[in-house]
């Protein structure tokens, strides 16, 4: 409805697109944590959803460095 009010929701688009890449990384992160020291052991995950949840935390910090960088 924001986009309907406004001429020109560039602003509104960026920000939605901005908070939607931080919720993946941040939704990793606590599975990883939740997943590995909150729940009973047979509830826990397994090594290749730890590796995959990492992998999905590491590229994201990477691709953030990188796209910070190359603003600077």
């Amino acid at each position: 409805m924001v986009l309907l009010i406004l001429d020109e929701p560039v602003l509104v688009v960026i920000a939605y697109a901005s908070l939607g890449t931080l919720f993946m990384p941040f939704l990793a992160g606590t599975l990883l944590w939740l997943l590995n020291r909150r729940v009973t052991r047979e509830y826990r995950n397994g090594l290749l959803a730890d590796l995959k949840l990492g992998a999905s935390v590491l590229l994201f910090i990477y691709v953030g460095i990188q796209e910070v960088l190359g603003v600077l």
